[in-house]
This record gives C-alpha cells, sequence and structure tokens, in this order.
C-alpha cells in the first residue's frame, strides 16, 4: 500500500493554476525528493498535503486513510510533519519551549512524556547545548536544525522538508544529509523539496521535476536529471546539467 497516495489534485488562485490534475503515489519508507522552478508549487503541494490549504479537487490519501481537507492540527497526530523553507519558530523562546510547543500542541503529548521526548529530539539534532537558548538568536544551521525538530517531536510517519538545506555549507549539508539518511532508514517516508541538488541526490530514492503544477518527470535522480525538459524548464538550458 502506498503511504502517500495523490489522485487528480487541483489548485488554483485565480488565473495562477499550482496544481493540475497532480497525482502522485508514495511507497513506505521512501524517499521522494522533488524539484522544479521557484513558482513551480512545490511548496503549495507541501500546504495541500500537511493541511494547510485545501484543494480545490482531487484526494490526498495517507496510509490508506483520506485526509483531504483535514486542518494541519489534525494531520499532525496522525504522523504527517513538516519543515518550512523559511524557518517559523518562537523567536523569544528558548529551544526547549520551542519544541514543547510542539510536542503538547501538535504531537498531542502529556507534560511529562513531552518533556522527555524533547530531550531525546534535541539529542539527535544535536541541538542539547543550546536548550535553554533564544530561538531569534540562532545561527541558520541551529534554525534549520530546531525547524527539524520541532517536526519530528510529534513522531511524524511522513516527514514534509521543504528545502531545509538551502543556505547551507557543503560541510553543514554533509551532516544534515547524514541525518536524514537516518530518518529515513528508522521508516520514515520523506518528500523532500530541495535546489541543493547535490544533498538530494545523495538520499533520494526517486525524484521528481515539477513545472506549473504539473509533474514534468519521474524516475531515478540520474534519469530525471538526463531528461531535456528538466534541462530547459528546471535550468533553463539543455546544458545546464552537463
Amino acid at each position: 500500500m502506498a503511504h502517500l497516495e495523490l489522485t487528480g489534485l487541483c489548485k488554483a488562485y485565480g488565473a495562477i493554476c499550482i496544481a493540475d490534475r497532480m497525482s502522485l503515489s508514495v511507497p513506505e519508507a521512501q524517499v521522494l525528493g522533488i524539484i522544479g522552478p521557484n513558482g513551480a508549487g512545490k511548496s503549495s503541494l507541501f500546504n495541500m498535503i500537511s493541511g494547510d490549504v485545501q484543494p480545490d479537487a482531487g484526494t490526498i490519501s495517507i496510509s490508506g486513510r483520506d485526509t483531504t481537507g483535514l486542518p494541519s492540527r489534525r494531520l499532525a497526530k496522525l504522523g504527517v510533519g513538516r519543515t518550512y523553507q523559511i524557518p517559523r519558530p518562537f523567536g523569544g523562546m528558548t529551544v526547549f519551549e520551542n519544541l514543547l510547543v510542539a510536542a503538547r500542541f501538535a504531537g498531542g503529548l502529556g507534560a511529562s512524556d513531552a518533556r522527555k521526548k524533547c530531550g531525546e529530539v534535541l539529542e539527535a539534532t544535536e541541538l542539547s547545548h543550546l536548550t535553554d537558548e533564544t530561538a531569534g538568536g540562532l545561527r541558520l544551521l541551529d534554525r534549520k536544525r530546531l525547524e527539524l525538530s520541532r517536526a519530528l517531536v510529534t513522531d511524524p510517519e511522513l516527514l514534509l522538508l521543504d528545502e531545509i538545506a538551502g543556505g547551507l555549507t557543503d560541510a553543514e549539508c554533509i551532516s544534515l544529509v547524514a541525518f536524514i539518511g537516518e530518518l529515513n532508514k528508522a521508516g520514515i517516508t520523506i518528500l523532500w523539496i530541495e535546489h541543493v541538488l547535490h544533498a538530494l541526490i545523495e538520499v533520494a530514492h526517486r525524484v521528481i521535476a515539477v513545472n506549473a503544477g504539473q509533474i514534468l518527470a519521474d524516475g531515478s535522480a540520474e534519469d530525471v536529471m538526463a531528461s531535456k525538459d528538466v534541462r530547459e524548464i528546471y535550468l533553463g538550458s539543455a546544458e545546464a546539467l552537463a
């Protein structure tokens, strides 16, 4: 059974179509990389899957359950976690407090279990030394780690990563990619939007290219990157990936 199934998904804002009868099947424990130009509808797709935006038509199914139209707070309790392209911590709260809010209100954990879970996640994401630091003062890498930690504290089975490697150095990317690989080995299904292609290719089992709300190519990273349409539309020229 597919862990995530999209069927005929449609969404438009006036004349701007961000999902045009999009259908997609993602098996359990697969890492699906998603590439495409800015404005292609990638983040909007995540918004629909996570319940932040409702589709105009079509269905979304997770683990065999129709989740179309469910709000994000319900989906978080059903095992859907996500990060945002621009980290959104509560800047005046500490790192630990940020996680505690997610664990209590998105994860639905009791006070004691929530505190325990927060400690475990901070250890795993290498943020334990920053537990009492104010989130608004973190450097970019640690903000990204905090964004990921807030998603993980809800124990997601489906994790949506939106450009989590963006702005990081090569060394920082290596560490992040290794951690994402470990999450997948633990059985988490991952959809990852990314412009840092070398990071994405390291862990993605499969890649799709999205343009104008449609799936342009679907297959192995090598096959998708070799597509003439992908080279021309995503990168601007057929020679861009040569």
